[in-house]
């Protein structure tokens, strides 16, 4: 792809360049936030991205992706009933089979923290950078979940980490 992209044998892809070879590797037109993201990890003497800049950030990219199909599918056994939002009892319920020694409080307090930062838990809020203990808790997550809304937090000083897309931008 790289050289594909390379067109007239420079030796590295300029923005353009760039932008042309994530298409044809992943099947979208990247941001502009990504692209000036790309561009400004490379070295500034360099005019483009070299070769090994390029397997870097693919590489990098590549990863990205696995872990968000992973997230998507572990979202997809919390939420039972194909809502597209978590309710405390999906909490409840997957983390009681997949953590029955995990105290009650602490899943409250992760899911709260989650509420009180987005109204409720959204598909599309679930972070690429997921903490990797929750991904392993949630991992045989199945049962069902009979109604049960979210609660508002116990107080205001539950905290999550910054968590980014990839490629430096936030998700919230």
């Amino acid at each position: 792809v790289f050289k594909a992209c390379d067109e007239d044998n420079k030796g590295y892809l300029s923005r353009e360049d760039f932008k042309v070879a994530v298409i044809m590797l992943f099947g979208y037109k990247p941001s502009k936030i990504e692209a000036d993201f790309a561009m400004s990890s490379v070295n500034p003497n360099a005019s483009g991205i070299l070769l090994e800049e390029f397997l870097s950030i693919v590489r990098k990219k590549k990863e990205v992706r696995l872990h968000w199909n992973e997230i998507r599918h572990i979202f997809t056994a919390f939420d039972r009933h194909y809502r597209g939002y978590l309710t405390l009892e999906d909490f409840k319920t997957a983390f009681k089979q997949v953590a029955p020694k995990l105290s009650e409080r602490t899943v409250l307090d992760v899911f709260r923290c989650w509420y009180y930062l987005h109204g409720r838990i959204l598909e599309e809020f679930i972070p690429h950078g997921l903490p990797l203990g929750l991904v392993a808790l949630s991992q045989a997550a199945a049962g069902s979940a009979t109604g049960g809304g979210p609660t508002p937090p116990l107080h205001s000083q539950s905290t999550m980490p910054t968590h980014t897309a990839g490629w430096g931008t936030p998700l919230t």
